[in-house]
């Protein structure tokens, strides 16, 4: 497709309205004019002689002398009407008119007036045969009617006048013009150009036959013809701008913009001020690139006419081509509306609208054509990419094979069509077709870039290598294909060529921040924080405010402990970035993390006004709800966030565990099954709702969700793990047991390891549990779930060395793990150890809220001998916690201590009569005996 093909019907359009009208022949110069009747006789003499502008200055003249002479007014407006003024002229004869003008003079100009302004009421109204009209007259009226009626969309009455009009002068101009035209517009070319060529046989100096002729073969694309009758057409007019302009305009289609130019200059004083001559001249200055000047005169042009559809289209086009595509949307629409079957300017808003990211709307364009014009491989390629945008895959991977198969050399459409297979997980199939994109030679760079991407997918990773290799060569000077080679390298694991490959790319551009930040997270992976720092801040040095730089270094500063820095550098990367998401999602989850819910809510209400559709700032902001306990509203965000795409199962899930919050089972049971609607046997959906049940004490219909996950994936621990739920929660430890095994099995990990162990101690298989903790952590010997649990079960079979080994080990790695400290403590207090006091203390200072921390080290202290001191912390403990009997006996005993024997003996009786068992009963009952004996 030509870049005309779009432009073409703004050209046609255009000069239609630009006709002028008027019956010329040969007359002898003007005369000397003393009175006002003279002047008119000279405009009249001018008019004939195509002198336009001296036919104004004669009847302004006239005017001077006497502004009430009708016959001066109707002179001046059909002078207007021919300088393409027809508002002006419309005004002059309808003084003309009132004035009392004769008949004759006016009313076939006011006609013509009217047609141009698209005003064919008026016609139909006001210009209609009297009886005594001449023939002729009556022939012209009937022929302005006609075009009237074809204004109106009634071919039939307008036939009917047609046919009026050639009977009474059948070889009059001005009629066999109007037959011209009205054949036009049906279609009939070959009757058009007949009627043409008769009327200009009848007047070959007929101005508005050549410019009917003239259009005829330009919307034929015969530009060279049609550049000849227009040339005719001004030697016919010398100053008919119609004429001119045509001409000029067909300059232009020919290629000739010199000269175009040069005719535009020549008539800029004259018709400067004119629509058609700023249309013209935008016309020119796209076709010139000079996107400004065509924007300004289509803005006068649109100011004067404002339903001008050839400028809404022009500008539309220079709209999108300068990237404004608010403007291009608004115009090509408006265009659209009023030309519904114009395709070339379908297809180009829908190419805007998908700019716009608004595929839908794309959609609502292109359909409608897709079924007449099945061979047109860009529409189909077209629609089939706003398909694919807009999620549904198969339909846009249809459309894309049919326009491939139209035009199977086209290496855009064939990359488009490998987007589709990515979308719909066919990772194979597009990479072929992305390779033979790539092969055709005519893909632009994003192609290959792609490619080498969807080969680093499928693992390929030395054909990802031989495709950078390519790029590479096709593209010497650029960074990217170091880039590429760098990411391929890395992923065979080949740390040293991508390195080499990055410290490439940077050679040939310094300030290529793609290698900069790739080398700055080698440097992250490879242990070298200072080297990435330093790559990260050269970036900002070029680029301050660059947004990844200064969230690697927050990231930096977060894994150094210094939260604070950290904090401040997502802070300064959102204050730079305003319109990314990134930093506001990072400084969401930062607040969520450490318990500033406020926070965290603010900062994701700022982002849902900003963002109210996307779904991470959805997601966070429901999140931030439930942290503050707004469940409520968490629950409407989520429903929205579903709304968006009720197709998605996920967000029903997030949905349902909001429901599970506010206490609404059967809404958290309504919203899985949403989600299980969306997507059958969609296992987190299925494992969700068996939880559900369990909570809820329906064992049976967990049980039948477990056994339904099980058969569904078998290799998938969720069903096994709900089923050793079941087991456990019925007392036989042993089928959970077995349960959470087969769970282990199929996917290890921490909660899985904890999950048997607990289960197997429950069972009385104590050297089980320990064998199934130990297993793992000879894996993840860092993981501190299992290991506390290890050091657990240690400790409560006595064995007293290999439970403090194992806390040792958690305190190594966890300094400030309140358990472990607390824990150890009890353990070297039983050796007699000083550390009781050192572990005690410290856990103390980190958890000083706690009552159990809190009696441990107090406790520890009345047994080392600091009794007052110990017992005001017990004091304190049992205050917090006098459900835990252990604290109220400890508490007995520090005041037995204290020498408050009455006080702990109340305690201790007060304790004895609540009739709970506790670990030190029989220890409890001793001492009450002692005191009791010793009074």
């Amino acid at each position: 497709m030509s870049r005309w093909s779009v432009v073409e019907p703004v050209i046609a359009r255009m000069l239609v309205v630009a006709l002028s009208a008027g019956v010329l022949a040969a007359a002898a110069g003007p005369a000397a004019a003393e009175t006002a009747a003279g002047y008119v006789h000279n405009a009249q003499t001018y008019l004939q002689q195509g002198k336009i502008r001296a036919a104004i200055i004669e009847a302004k003249n006239a005017l001077q002398m006497n502004p009430d002479d009708g016959e001066a007014r109707a002179a001046l407006g059909e002078a207007y009407l021919r300088a393409g003024q027809a508002e002006g002229a419309e005004h002059e004869l309808q003084r003309a008119r009132k004035l009392g003008a004769p008949r004759q003079t006016w009313l076939l100009t006011l006609g013509k007036a009217y047609l141009v302004r698209h005003k064919p009421k008026q016609v139909l109204d006001e210009v209609k045969p009297q009886d005594d009209d001449a023939p002729l007259l009556r022939a012209r009226i009937r022929a302005e009617r006609s075009m009237a009626w074809l204004m109106q969309g009634k071919r039939k009455k307008a036939q009917a006048a047609l046919d009026d009009a050639l009977k009474e002068a059948s070889d009059d101009p001005d009629v066999l013009v109007a037959a011209a035209r009205f054949y036009a517009s049906a279609g009939d070319a070959k009757k058009a150009t007949q009627y043409i060529k008769q009327a200009i046989e009848a007047n070959p100096k007929d101005l508005d036959a050549w410019l009917l002729h003239a259009g005829m073969l330009r919307s034929q694309h015969q530009y060279h013809d049609a550049l000849n009758a227009y040339e005719k057409a001004v030697e016919a007019a010398p100053e008919s701008l119609a004429a001119h302009f045509g001409k000029a305009m067909m300059l232009v289609a020919t290629g000739q913009d010199a000269q175009a130019r040069a005719q535009m200059e020549a008539l800029k004083r004259t018709a400067g001020k004119t629509p058609i001559y700023q249309y013209l001249n935008a016309v020119i200055a796209f076709r010139e690139k000079h996107y400004d000047t065509a924007v300004a005169s289509l803005q006068r042009v649109l100011r004067d006419l404002p339903n001008h559809m050839p400028s809404h289209l022009l500008l539309g086009i220079v709209s999108y081509r300068q990237g404004h595509l608010e403007s291009a949307e608004s115009n090509l629409s408006t265009y659209l509306a009023a030309e519904p079957k114009q395709l070339p300017a379908a297809k180009l808003l829908a190419a805007t609208r998908l700019k716009l990211k608004d595929p839908g709307g794309a959609l609502s364009v292109l359909t409608p054509f897709v079924q007449d014009h099945p061979k047109d491989a860009q529409l189909l390629a077209l629609a089939g990419t706003a398909y694919l945008k807009n999620h549904e895959y198969e339909r846009g991977v249809t459309l894309l094979k049919r326009a491939a198969e139209i035009a199977p050399d086209v290496a855009s459409i064939r990359a488009q069509l490998a987007l589709g297979f990515l979308g719909m997980g066919n990772v194979e199939q597009a990479a072929t077709d992305l390779a033979s994109a790539v092969d055709m030679g005519k893909a632009p760079v994003q192609t290959d870039v792609l490619l080498v991407l969807v080969r680093m997918v499928q693992k390929q990773y030395d054909k990802a290598i031989d495709a950078a290799q390519a790029l590479a060569k096709k593209e010497p000077k650029s960074p990217l294909p170091e880039n590429l080679l760098s990411a391929a390298y890395l992923g065979k694991g080949d740390r040293v060529s991508a390195r080499r490959h990055l410290n490439r790319a940077l050679e040939i551009d310094p300030k290529y921040v793609a290698a900069r930040i790739n080398l700055a997270q080698l440097d992250v992976s490879e242990g070298k924080p200072k080297a990435a720092r330093a790559q990260y801040e050269r970036v900002l040095k070029d680029k301050p405010g660059q947004l990844k730089a200064l969230l690697g270094l927050a990231e930096l500063a977060d894994r150094s402990g210094q939260h604070g820095e950290a904090l401040k550098l997502v802070k300064q990367a959102a204050d730079a970035n305003p319109d990314a998401l990134a930093p506001v999602v990072l400084l969401t989850r930062y607040y969520l993390a450490r318990g500033e819910t406020d926070k965290a809510l603010a900062v994701s209400q700022a982002m849902v006004q900003k963002y109210p559709d996307k779904p991470i700032v959805l997601t966070l902001s429901a999140a931030a709800q439930l942290a503050n306990g707004d469940a409520a509203n968490a629950i409407g965000t989520y429903q929205h966030l579903s709304a968006l795409n009720p197709k998605a199962p996920g967000p029903y899930l997030l949905l349902a565990r909001a429901y599970v919050k506010d206490n609404d089972i059967d809404g958290a049971r309504r919203s899985i099954q949403a989600a299980l609607k969306a997507k059958p046997e969609f296992e987190p959906a299925l494992l969700m709702l068996g939880d559900l049940e369990f909570g809820q004490g329906r064992l049976a219909e967990a049980g039948a969700a477990s056994k339904k996950l099980q058969k569904l994936y078998p290799k998938s621990p969720g069903g096994y793990r709900l089923q050793g739920d079941i087991d456990r929660k019925n007392g036989d430890y042993q089928s959970a047991v077995a349960a959470y095994r087969r769970a282990y099995d199929t996917r290890p990990s921490a909660v899985a390891a904890v999950r048997l162990a607990s289960t197997q101690e429950q069972a009385g298989n104590h050297e089980g549990a320990i064998r199934s903790l130990r297993d793992w952590l000879k894996q993840r010997p860092t993981d501190l779930a299992p290991r506390l649990m290890l050091a657990g079960i240690y400790q409560n079979h006595g064995k007293v060395e290999d439970a403090i080994r194992e806390y040792e080990q958690v305190h190594t790695q966890s300094p400030t793990n309140v358990i472990a400290l607390n824990n150890l403590a009890w353990l070297y207090l039983q050796q007699g150890s000083d550390k009781a006091v050192k572990y005690a203390q410290k856990a103390h200072e980190l958890a000083p809220q706690r009552p159990e921390v809190t009696d441990t080290l107090g406790w520890i202290l009345v047994q080392h001998g600091d009794t007052e001191r110990g017992l005001r912390l017990i004091q304190d403990a049992a205050v917090h916690a006098p459900q835990i009997l252990g604290i109220r006996y400890h508490l007995a005993v520090a005041l037995q201590a204290a020498g408050h024997r009455e006080q702990a003996r109340k305690e201790l009786q007060r304790l004895l009569r609540s009739g709970k068992d506790f670990a030190e009963k029989a220890d409890a009952k001793k001492l009450l005996q002692r005191i009791e004996a010793s009074n």
